[in-house]
């Protein structure tokens, strides 16, 4: 039987999946335009210890948070895709397809 002519499909969980790893795309992006900033900023016009010591917190707190937050293992990020591959991999690939053939064995 074809997983696509149910209501929750392999197609659908790829689909949610792509929209996670978008929003990563889309905060990395993001992230890549304010370090632009901060750049210029720092280089223009913002110069000294309080400027350094800002760039220095920025870079070495802010980024990796972000960056954790968003990639890593116990990120909601992370928790999203995990669930929906295993919807995917328990519920449509193995118990679907082993129901319907117990319930055709009846």
């Amino acid at each position: 039987m074809d997983n696509d002519n149910t209501i929750l499909s392999a197609a659908t969980c790829e689909a949610c999946i792509q929209v996670v790893k978008n929003y990563q795309n889309a905060v990395d992006g993001l992230n890549k335009k304010v370090d632009g900033m901060l750049n210029s900023l720092a280089a223009d016009s913002y110069i000294g210890d309080a400027s350094d010591g800002y760039m220095e917190f920025y870079r070495n707190k802010v980024v990796p948070v972000v960056k954790d937050n968003l990639y890593g293992d116990e990120s909601l990020t992370k928790g999203i895709i995990n669930t929906l591959d295993n919807i995917k991999k328990v519920l449509l690939d193995e118990t679907d397809p082993a129901m319907g053939k117990a319930n055709r064995e009846i």
